[in-house]
């Protein structure tokens, strides 16, 4: 009795799961001017753009870019070297950069993400170590 409570309880936890998941797929996003939780409008998108710091650049920049308008405004900068390439968390709360360089200056770096704000805050930077591995 108490096995076939447990696969019952089971089946409609899953059949439950299947049905939002399904819904929650497949409803549209309209486009409004509400305040959505991290204080963005709902057609405003928290844009990150990464370079080269040879010259002027401090390194990670964010913005915030309109959908309808096409508009981006600035919102912060963050002093790292070369983050070439950038990753964001699932959930969006940290990045991952990698500092390019090939020599010992080469870095992963991870940062927690205020997406309000646009503000990153290093948390970790870790050396790669790849500048000793020659490649054929």
């Amino acid at each position: 009795m108490k096995q076939l409570l447990i696969t019952t309880h089971l089946y409609t936890f899953a059949v439950i799961c299947v049905i939002a998941t399904t819904i929650s797929s497949c409803t549209f996003k309209k486009k409004t001017d509400m305040e959505t939780p991290t204080g963005t409008k709902e057609n405003e998108l928290t844009m990150l753009v990464g370079t080269y710091t040879s010259g002027d650049s401090k390194g990670i920049y964010s913005f915030r870019f309109n959908e309808e308008t096409g508009t981006a405004t600035a919102l912060s900068e963050t002093e790292v070297e070369n983050p070439s390439y950038l990753a964001v968390s699932a959930d969006g709360k940290f990045i991952y950069t990698v500092s390019e360089f090939n020599n010992e200056q080469a870095a992963a770096n991870a940062f927690a993400f205020n997406q309000e704000k646009g503000t990153l805050k290093l948390l970790n930077s870790q050396k790669t170590l790849l500048y000793h591995y020659k490649w054929k």
